[in-house]
């Protein structure tokens, strides 16, 4: 039989050369007309199916130099593809020609000429780039060529191309190659400084390719090869979107590529890493992922819930998840004694041990019989090691009467007499970030007892946040306004000067742990129900003082949802601030309550200012009612209008007369004036005529609306501002009414009004006006005593009249328009 005929692509030294070509001269070339290929596709398609699979052809191309010219064709692809639409921080360079050693020739269409809006590139394009990454991806899988590539630097395009061509197929294959290159420790922290990151965790919530996400989930494990790595990475949030990704239940390869990444990021948990595993809603699966049929799965996932342990903020959250149960049943099994060997129990001790430190989960622990496990580990001579960790647990439970009893009879004094026989081992020393979360660790000058009111209390005194014990009580939600805004009780409305000793940034962190962890405790079961009840059956002055500090300690959407707006506690708050007399330090805390509370509802959107451009660089528009004006108008006014003072002002009787329901029948119907050329306006002044005349000739932001308002600090009530706007309901101008509240707002509720402003313009009982006011003081960025004053000059100004008050910052915290009916309280 005659052999097969054999094709140039059958040839190594063909392929090579076909590449050598395209990166020197381009990366087109005539199609052969039998085949429909390029010899450069021909022969990458070769490479991939033959040589490089082939035994030893990875070692072959990369000994015959086919390196060098493969990332050429790569730079070169690169380059030829459609530019990102902008670069974020952090990004890698949009052009790959500083990693090349000279400048390249030209390849035709410049890159500039693909439009940023294309959704890929064109087939041979992309055609290209899938076989050449391929083969780059495959031979990567060999130390020594990862070692070259990153020689030769090839890690930059590859980060191009991640950021340039937003194509599954690409994206997919380029992630595989950075994610071999990963297992080199020189290249992962190249791959670190590139910017590749944040590209990967956008082609992560892009892309909807299982197959890419799972290649883009394993470069991220391979990216967490050190502490520093694992850190930096959930800094820039990779965590949460993997933990996302677990919650919506994806295939099982991609939930084991998952599980397996976010296990390599958990190793010595971070704040962050724990913090977005929560805030991604991956605690839950996780829990259920403990009881998956494949061992590689259920495994990573109870060691995920192990080392999550080691942070104290998230333990109430996992105990509420089930993972007290799920670890003690693992500990049990790997007990037994043909379960796993003793060095494979070690994390699971430890979070069993950890998890003794919140009341919560020492009470899931006592009911699942994690006592018995406990004394169990504490008399088996091979754990000797972990013995002082668990004496340490056990002590957590010297305040429950039950379990005492039960330790007891299970023979804890003799075990304990024999520890003290012993020799004395040594506790392992925990972070700081691992102490128990019913009390944060506390930043006192000396060293006090953890957890205690009175170290606390010792330390507030110190810093000078109080005279004495007498001026402290156990009421924490104070704590914000003393730690994190830096105002004692004592301070407000005066400032008092307090002693230096500490940075007001290491005050801010004490405090805002504080408030984290009675957020934890504040949504577990318990604390939802000791709040549902405190709001709901508690005295008033209870009921009040519950609604004030709910939005700092409720985060979750759904619990400060049903607490302050379905079962009324910002009702109750709102109708607190008319109440006779309150006490000024208590709308100290309702201004920065419901700013708090308004940043929960718009995270995203801040309440809506009035523009804060300075009038004299805000130009007007142009102006049509001057040109009547002077003694030669350009258009002859047919009217007059007289005013009380005696002054005629020029006008236009048909512009008029279309401008108003109010002047179409005075000046062109049935009345007296239609036929005279001077027309009174009784009670006007010049003043609030002015913009009148404006608007009925069809000016609109021309700043005729600005010359009646008074400058800040004097009275509206009683001002020609009041004036014209009485003037445009009367005429019926509501377009004139919203023109010249924006221009009292602008003025008096812009940068150059203050707080005292506020109370000034909400007395003019205007709906618009009264919500405007209600956003100065939600707004962000305000400062927290402003704020605060210019509630109290708001209240004042509203008196006895709870509803125009109340129904202001209702509109505004609900997203309501207010120039007619608002939203109603009652119910």
């Amino acid at each position: 039989m005659a052999a097969a005929k054999l094709s140039p692509a059958d040839s190594l030294s063909f392929c090579l050369a076909q590449l050598t070509e395209a990166a020197g001269e381009g990366l087109g070339g005539g199609k052969d007309t039998a085949t429909n290929e390029t010899p450069l596709g021909r022969a990458l398609l070769a490479l991939r199916t033959r040589h490089v699979k082939a035994a030893g052809g990875i070692e072959r191309f990369r000994a015959r130099g086919g390196l060098r010219p493969l990332l050429a064709v790569l730079r070169r692809a690169a380059a030829a593809g459609p530019a990102p639409s902008q670069a974020g921080p952090g990004s890698a360079p949009s052009s790959v020609e500083s990693a090349t050693s000279g400048p390249a020739p030209s390849l035709g269409p410049a890159p500039s000429a693909v439009s940023s809006s294309t959704p890929s590139p064109p087939a041979l394009l992309r055609k290209t780039l899938d076989l050449a990454l391929s083969i780059l991806a495959n031979c990567c899988t060999e130390g020594e060529c990862r070692a070259e590539v990153r020689r030769l630097g090839g890690i930059i395009p590859l980060v191009t191309i991640l950021q340039c061509v937003k194509t599954d197929s690409i994206q997919n294959r380029t992630a595989r190659a950075l994610g071999n290159l990963a297992m080199e420790p020189e290249s992962c922290g190249d791959i670190h400084s590139a910017g590749a990151v944040p590209l990967l965790v956008e082609g992560l919530t892009a892309c909807q390719d299982s197959q890419c996400r799972q290649s883009v989930v394993r470069a991220l494990r391979n990216l967490a090869d050190s502490p520093q790595h694992r850190l930096a990475l959930a800094k820039q949030g990779v965590v949460r979107p993997l933990a996302e990704l677990l919650a919506a239940a994806p295939d099982p390869a991609l939930t084991l590529a998952l599980v397996r990444a976010l296990l390599e990021l958990s190793r010595g948990c971070s704040r962050a890493c724990a913090e977005q595993l929560s805030l991604g809603g991956g605690l839950g699966p996780l829990v259920s992922l403990a009881s998956h049929p494949k061992r590689a799965v259920r495994e990573a996932a109870i060691l995920i819930l192990a080392n999550l342990c080691a942070q104290g903020l998230v333990r109430p959250a996992l105990g509420n998840a089930g993972a007290v149960e799920v670890l003690l049943g693992e500990l049990r099994r790997r007990r037994d004694p043909s379960g796993a060997s003793p060095a494979s129990q070690q994390p699971l001790v430890r979070a069993v041990c950890l998890l003794c430190r919140e009341a919560i989960n020492r009470a899931r622990l006592r009911d699942a019989g994690g006592l018995e496990l406990l004394m169990g580990l504490l008399r088996d001579p091979r754990a000797s090691a972990w013995h002082p960790r668990v004496v340490a647990a056990l002590v957590g439970f010297l305040y429950d009467t039950g379990a005492l009893g039960r330790l007891q009879a299970l023979g804890l004094v003799p075990l304990l007499a024999g520890q003290l026989c012993g020799e004395a081992g040594d506790e392992e020393e925990e972070g700081r970030e691992a102490a128990s979360w019913d009390f944060p660790e506390e930043r006192t000058p000396e060293r006090a007892e953890a957890g205690s009111f009175q170290s606390l209390r010792s330390w507030l005194i110190s810093e000078g946040y109080a005279a004495g014990p007498g001026d402290i009580s156990p009421d924490w939600a104070l704590l914000r306004a003393w730690l994190v805004l830096g105002v004692a009780p004592d301070d407000w409305p005066a400032l008092r000067a307090r002693p230096a000793r500490r940075s007001q940034h290491q005050h801010r962190e004490l405090g805002e742990m504080l408030l984290q962890n009675l957020t934890v405790q504040a949504e577990s079961p318990f604390g939802v129900g000791a709040l549902t009840h405190l709001l709901l059956s508690g005295s008033p002055e209870d009921r009040v003082a519950c609604a004030l500090t709910l939005p700092f300690i409720c985060r979750k959407p759904s619990l400060w949802r049903r607490l302050l707006l379905d079962q009324g506690g910002l009702r109750l708050l709102l109708l607190a601030l008319t109440r006779p007399a309150p006490h000024p330090l208590f709308l100290f805390f309702a201004a920065d309550s419901l700013s708090c509370l308004q940043g929960l509802v718009s995270p995203t959107v801040s309440p809506a200012l009035l523009p804060a451009i300075p009038l004299d660089l805000d130009p007007p528009s142009p102006c049509l009612y001057e040109p009547l004006m002077g003694p030669a108008p350009t258009a002859a006014p047919d009217l007059h209008f007289l005013l009380d003072s005696g002054l005629q002002l020029p006008a236009q009787r048909a512009a008029s007369a279309a401008a108003s329901p109010f002047f179409r029948a005075l000046l062109a119907g049935s009345f007296a004036e239609a036929h005279m050329d001077l027309v009174p306006l009784r009670g006007l002044s010049p003043s609030a005529a002015w913009p009148v005349l404006h608007y009925l000739h069809g000016c609109r932001g021309c700043r005729a609306a600005l010359g009646p308002v008074p400058p800040p600090g004097q009275r509206l009530l009683g001002s020609e501002a009041e004036e014209a706007l009485e003037a445009a309901g009367r005429f019926l101008l509501p377009g004139l009414e919203e023109e010249l509240e924006e221009a009292v707002g602008r003025i008096h509720l812009g940068p150059q009004g203050g707080p005292e402003s506020v109370g000034e313009v909400f007395r003019l009982g205007r709906p618009r006006l009264a919500a405007h006011c209600a956003r100065w003081i939600l707004g962000p960025g305000q400062c927290p005593r402003k704020r605060a004053l210019a509630l109290v000059g708001l209240v004042e100004a509203a008196g006895d009249e709870a509803g125009p008050l109340t129904e202001a910052f209702l509109a505004v915290m609900m997203g309501v328009e207010l120039g007619g009916e608002g939203p109603s309280l009652d119910g």
